[in-house]
């Protein structure tokens, strides 16, 4: 089968229409309907369930897209790849964290274009959990994460330590300095991140015989930048990366609050793989000298 019969089904399973799929490819619908037909006859599954509401994917569908994913992406880091040698450039793609807001190692990569020329690179914000499968299948080269590999055969090393800071406008009303008990009295806004900001608050709680549920919690986000505009239009506490918001707390447009009993410490870490050591070990090197560098 072509590449493109799976970027056909990629884009069915995603839109869920037909219709919608094959306007974005410029074919028609009796086409596209072809097209899937045959890749199930060629598969012997289905793998949609149609109706007049669009359609759905079957068990074996929600499989096929899940290989599909990967392949998409091995085939456009070949497309990349290609290209690169044509500009005698070396592609180093990196996945980071999408929540680990750092301009500390924005600004290192920046200046790493002037250091390695040869270099060609390119950043992608990807989920925690796709950050190992990735490089496992040579989609990355580099992953940024805040957690060590659990696969083996990937290698790391910390770049940096950071911690979690419970925050407030700065014109909000809260002492300094509260414990977790204290915390039920005022509103938070919580980060619903792999950090695992609620478990922290969890584990704090329970010395008081509280859990989560006590907290006066408004409403919780994905996005560190959510929680931030919402601690500097004074919703509430929030707790974020330090690194997200250094700059707010040196304008003093937000205030650190210290959590006495809680644990908020994490570290980030550079995965790679041996693969293809040798050709980027400069970059690496380079990127855990600077990362040493930084005082947050």
């Amino acid at each position: 089968m072509h590449i493109e019969y799976f970027k056909f089904f990629y884009d069915v399973a995603n839109c869920k229409s037909i219709s919608k799929a094959a306007s974005m490819s410029h074919i028609s619908q009796s086409a596209l309907s072809q097209q899937l037909n045959n890749i199930e006859n060629r598969l012997g599954v289905r793998l949609l369930d149609r109706s007049n509401k669009g359609v759905e994917l079957t068990p074996q569908g929600r499989l096929m897209l899940k290989h599909i994913e990967v392949m998409l992406k091995s085939y456009e880091r070949m497309l990349e790849d290609v290209d690169s040698f044509k500009l005698d450039k070396s592609l180093i793609v990196i996945d980071y964290y999408y929540n680990l807001t750092n301009p500390y190692i924005s600004s290192i990569l920046f200046n790493s274009k002037k250091k390695f020329p040869q270099y060609e690179l390119r950043l992608n914000s990807s989920p925690v959990e796709n950050i190992e499968s990735n490089l496992i299948n040579h989609i990355s080269d580099l992953g940024i994460s805040f957690k060590e590999p659990e696969d083996k055969s990937i290698l790391f090393s910390k770049l940096l330590d950071d911690n979690l800071v419970l925050t407030a406008a700065s014109s909000f009303n809260v002492p300094r300095s509260i414990t977790s008990e204290e915390l039920i009295n005022y509103p938070l806004i919580i980060l619903n991140d792999r950090i695992n900001v609620k478990r922290r608050l969890h584990l704090s709680l329970n010395k008081y015989n509280k859990n989560f549920s006590d907290l006066n919690v408004l409403y919780m986000v994905n996005a560190v930048a959510t929680a931030k505009e919402s601690a500097l239009n004074g919703y509430g506490l929030t707790i974020l990366p330090r690194m997200s918001i250094s700059d707010e707390l040196k304008r003093g447009t937000l205030k650190e609050i210290n959590l006495k009993d809680a644990v908020l410490d994490y570290s980030i870490y550079l995965l790679h793989t041996s693969d293809n050591y040798k050709i980027i070990k400069p970059f690496i090197d380079y990127m855990k000298r600077e990362c040493k560098k930084i005082i947050i």
